[in-house]
Formats: C-alpha cells, structure tokens, sequence
C-alpha cells in the first residue's frame, strides 16, 4: 500500500493499531522520518493507547534524524516501561557509545547483559566502552565473560590474542586502578 492509502485507512479508523503500524513502517522505508515521530505521538495523544511498535519506529526515525536527545528520551521511556527488556538498554548503550557518552554505555551494556547473558554483540560492545574508558582490567572481565560464554571462541586466535593483550594492559595498570 503507499503513504496516501495508508494515511486514508488511518483517516476511517483513527485508533487501528496495525493501520498505524503499517503507516509507521512506510514512512522508515521512505525516509519520512518526521512523520513516524509525530505519528506515534499523534495515535498515543489521540488513542491513549501506547503502541510499542510505534515507539520503536520513532526511535529509529530520531536515530535516522541523528537527534539523539528525543532518541534518548524514546529509549528512555522504553526501559521505564519495560525495565527487563535487555534490546532497550543495548539500544540506549548504543546511542551513547555513539555520542562516546561511555561510561553511560557501560552501564547499559552491563546491565543489558545481566538481563540477557547470552546477547552476542553487546558484550564486545562492552569492552570497547571499558577501553574507551582506559579501565583494561574491566574489559578483560567483560571480554572474559564474553569467552566463558561462547564456548566456541575459546579456540579462536584472534580472540585469544586479543584477551591476551587486556590481560597485559590490566597488568600494566597501577596499583588501585584495577
């Protein structure tokens, strides 16, 4: 269906959750990305209904957009609604590893996981913020962690080299930095 026809559908039944989601959808393909903000807004005002799937499409429309303070704000409102959904703090951690925002992605990550032990990526996600953050002896825990879990890594070189490498660098660290 295009944007008009499903603007239409939308029109005859204002508060049709899969109309909305079907318009929501459209307009990410299209690059509207205004218009799935304020159409989540609008069917929230005008519905009282929160739809997730529509704050989802928000929250990427305000990635898309790079506004990152009304992405926050989504993903926020996301945790607060849901606090044991783990995809929300991974999203969050995301959006502030982007803005090198790292010991709040950190956060986000560690709980993620904890939430979700066995995410795949976040984890790595992790230890990059950890570096980020010069704290070696964290990124090897979360990076050990990570090995301990994907028992199938433990023979990768590149990840064995790689832990090898944390190990030295939280080594080298001073005294009461670990």
């Amino acid at each position: 269906m295009t944007e008009v026809s499903l603007q239409g559908r939308l029109q005859e039944t204002p508060c049709h959750a899969q109309s909305a989601y079907d318009l929501s959808q459209s307009y990410l393909r299209t690059d509207h990305y205004q218009e799935a903000i304020e159409l989540e807004r609008s069917y929230k005002g005008n519905c009282g209904d929160n739809v997730v799937q529509l704050t989802w499409a928000a929250f990427e429309a305000a990635k898309s957009l790079r506004d990152t303070k009304l992405a926050e704000s989504i993903v926020s409102d996301l945790i607060k609604r849901d606090p044991r959904d783990a995809d929300y703090r991974a999203w969050r951690g995301m959006l502030y590893e982007s803005k090198a925002e790292w010991q709040k992605a950190a956060e986000d990550f560690e709980q993620a996981i904890r939430l979700k032990p066995r995410l795949k990526d976040i984890p790595l996600n992790l230890v990059d913020a950890y570096r980020q953050l010069k704290e070696p002896c964290k990124a090897l825990a979360a990076h050990s962690r990570f090995l301990s879990t994907y028992h199938e890594l433990q023979k990768d070189r590149d990840f064995i080299a790689f832990n090898r490498s944390l190990q030295d660098q939280c080594r080298a660290q001073p005294e009461g930095k670990i």
